[in-house]
């Protein structure tokens, strides 16, 4: 008859109790570092740091190693110990991704504020990583102007009479030589030779590169700059001017008008110049405005080839303001010359008497 050995019979117990506990354990439960899913998170990143910037905070941390990585969740809070909210990146937000790559500019609207962070790592079947410990940083508020724009040129339209194209370069830097703190647009600035200063032409998009300036005066020198601004209202120094002439004829010069009895003859200097086709005469009842222009009757597309027109079939009494302008070929032109007048004389004397008149 066999006999039990007590000491035996209590380890073989004990053991069997070990091995229905570790069966009852939930493996899935996070908590527990056997689990699978604690097993199978993705690598955490390391070494994350903020910098502060000027209406923004730069973010940088180590990433993680892990074949299957996907990208990584970035959290901000407004204290270090508050609630962490995700931050929306590049990245894909669906799957709970700011952003691919190790870096991150967080751009902020509330200047002088703390901000804090955290960041995990995602792989492609979802499932994220410790978070990091926190950072902070202030985002700095933006009082510094960017550069003023480069390499502004201006060149004239050929076949637009009167229009001029600018191209420009953006700045690249703040006017302190710093990282551009932002952009918002640009401000076109134009002077006309010999008439008055500087005046801002139109305000520009920050991603706009070209612009066309039309409705301008034929062979008339201009002049050009501009300026950068940014949201915060800081203006940057003009940029180098450049001066341009626009394409056009010469504006006839030497305009007389003399009065006659119900007529004008209005006479001007030759334009000198090998595209020229004629002149158009333009007459208005009054100097600042309305004025029309006359037909010819050389049957030409200008009011006349000559450098003299009479204006006939007037009233007596009325007073007439005239203008002329050189026509070229290719439809150019030049700008308006200044304007003269003249009263129509009244035919007030009769017509003397009948002579030789004989009866038979």
């Amino acid at each position: 008859m066999n006999k039990t050995n007590p000491g035996a019979a209590f380890a073989a117990a004990l053991l069997l109790a070990l091995v229905a506990v570790g069966c009852d354990r939930d493996r899935s439960n996070p908590l527990d570092p056997q689990s699978d899913f604690v097993q199978n998170r993705p690598e955490a990143p390391a070494q994350l740091v903020a910098h502060a910037g000027v209406g923004l905070i730069r973010l940088g941390w180590q990433g993680g190693t892990d074949r299957d990585l996907a990208g990584y969740a970035l959290f901000r809070a407004e204290r270090s110990n508050g609630t962490y909210s995700f931050v929306t990146g590049d990245g894909d937000s669906t799957a709970g991704i700011t952003t691919g790559k190790t870096s991150f500019v967080d751009s902020i609207s509330t200047v002088n504020r703390t901000f804090f962070y955290r960041v995990a790592a995602v792989d492609t079947a979802g499932l994220q990583s410790e978070l990091t410990a926190f950072v902070g940083a202030t985002a700095l508020e933006d009082n510094i102007a960017p550069d003023a724009p480069q390499s502004l040129s201006a060149v004239p339209v050929e076949d637009v009479l009167g229009q001029i194209v600018l191209r420009w370069s953006a700045p690249q830097t703040d006017s302190d030589g710093r990282d551009l703190s932002g952009l918002a647009g640009y401000i076109i600035l134009r002077a006309e030779s010999g008439i008055g200063g500087v005046v801002p032409v139109d305000t520009l998009a920050a991603g706009t590169r070209l612009y066309q300036d039309s409705g301008l005066k034929t062979l008339t020198a201009y002049s050009y700059s501009m300026v950068a601004f940014d949201a915060a209202g800081n203006t940057s120094g003009p940029a180098a001017a450049v001066q341009v002439t626009t394409p056009g004829l010469p504006t006839p010069e030497g305009l007389r008008a003399a009065d006659d009895i119900g007529r004008v003859v209005v006479t001007w200097g030759a334009v000198d110049d090998d595209a020229l086709i004629g002149y158009d005469i333009f007459r208005s009842a009054q100097s600042d405005g309305g004025y029309q222009r006359l037909a010819g009757t050389e049957g030409g597309s200008f009011t006349t080839g000559r450098t003299a027109y009479i204006d006939s079939s007037l009233a007596g009494g009325d007073l007439f303001f005239y203008r002329v302008r050189a026509v070229g070929r290719d439809g150019a032109f030049s700008e308006l010359s200044t304007f003269v007048s003249a009263e129509v004389q009244a035919d007030e004397v009769s017509p003397s008497a009948p002579r030789n008149v004989s009866a038979v």
